[in-house]
């Protein structure tokens, strides 16, 4: 499955379903992929760890979310 995928797939996973409602939450849809994505850079560059391994790493916030 492409990065891209599983990226978008999981992402929609950890967060929740009326997660666009502005007036329940601050940020936007798109400001939950940029940290994620940011997120993902960050393991992947300062662990040798590969890209799939981070994604799957970020499923540990749903706890915090």
């Amino acid at each position: 499955m492409p990065i891209s995928l599983v990226f978008f797939e999981t992402w929609k996973k950890l967060f929740p379903q009326e997660m666009a409602n502005r007036r329940k939450y601050v940020s936007s849809l798109t400001g939950f992929q940029i940290a994620l994505s940011l997120t993902i850079f960050k393991l992947t560059k300062y662990r040798p760890i590969p890209h799939l391994e981070a994604i799957q790493q970020l499923r540990n916030l749903k706890n915090y979310c």
